[in-house]
């Protein structure tokens, strides 16, 4: 073994050539990409890489939201109108496409995203929306897209409006809500028996919050 051993060594150094003695190290227009500002590693050969392809596919033209999303394209505008249903000037005009689980909104797909169509309408109609405002709707019916029914306002203005017209969903009207009005009255009369709240809680199967506020009529003040 140890005479095998010089020509192991041998055969080694003789692999690990220095660059003066490679044929393609010692020509420098030869070398691919250095190492950040150092030449290559010593005794190893820079294979040289081929030239990146130019991509050759075209950008389609509908594309163009991502620069600007109040740009629509002709067949983005003939897609959008081809749903919605027309009545006059003076009426509502519904939208006939797919709609939002629950209120009603319509839903237009476009590049990819999914946008609310009163607000497509309005970007047709009047251009982007300024940014914090909403599309609020003077006919009170979310799926009309009609222009002239659509007004700019905050969140603030928007809850107002909806309560002094009388749609503000409260107690039961509420989809998500796991109480009602009988079970509220139930409550309050347990709790004036000296019931503990953990108790309420584990009967009807909510946080101990909603036991306290339901209580003391920071929630469900209409029910008497």
């Amino acid at each position: 073994m140890a005479s095998r051993l010089p020509m192991l060594q041998s055969g080694i150094k003789d692999s690990w050539r220095s660059p003066h003695e490679h044929p393609r190290l010692s020509d420098p227009s030869s070398v691919g990409h250095p190492r950040r500002g150092q030449g290559p590693r010593p005794g190893y050969e820079v294979l040289e890489s081929e030239p990146r392809r130019a991509s050759t596919r075209l950008v389609p033209d509908h594309i163009a939201w991502r620069c600007n999303m109040a740009e629509y394209d002709s067949n983005a505008i003939a897609r959008f109108w081809a749903k919605v249903d027309n009545r006059g000037p003076e009426k509502c005009w519904p939208w006939i496409g797919s709609t939002k689980r629950g209120g009603g909104y319509g839903c237009f797909s476009h590049c990819g995203r999914l946008e609310v169509s009163s607000r497509v309408s309005w970007k047709l109609h009047f251009g982007p929306i300024p940014s914090g405002l909403l599309i609020c709707h003077s006919c009170d019916n979310p799926p009309c897209v009609n222009p002239a029914h659509l007004f700019l306002g905050t969140d603030a203005e928007n809850s107002a409006d909806r309560g002094a017209k009388g749609r503000q969903y409260i107690g039961s009207q509420v989809t998500v809500s796991k109480l009602n009005e009988a079970a509220i009255r139930e409550i309050r009369s347990r709790s004036a028996r000296g019931e503990p709240t953990r108790e309420l809680c584990n009967h009807f199967k909510v946080h101990k919050n909603t036991i306290n506020r339901a209580i003391a009529r920071i929630t469900w003040r209409h029910v008497q």
